[in-house]
């Protein structure tokens, strides 16, 4: 439990700086139906806080950026 809390509370600062989204926000963002982000949650990188489900727009962008990538290949 200890080193949980330790590395939440290190990982606290790049949150300061972090915009966390919605699944609406990140369906509109990606122009896609809030279901299509919902079926995709076991991809997308995001945190439950109680029932609420938030995602960090920098690790989504990495994330599109690597759904683009594999296309390529």
């Amino acid at each position: 439990e200890c080193s949980i809390l330790i590395k939440v509370v290190q990982g606290m600062s790049s949150m300061d700086s972090t915009e966390w989204l919605t699944i609406q926000q990140t369906a509109n963002l990606l122009q896609v139906s809030s279901d299509t982000i919902r079926r995709h949650l076991d991809e997308i990188p995001h945190i439950r806080i109680g029932s609420q489900i938030r995602i960090p727009k920098n690790r989504l962008q990495g994330w599109v950026d690597e759904q683009l990538n594999n296309g390529d290949e």
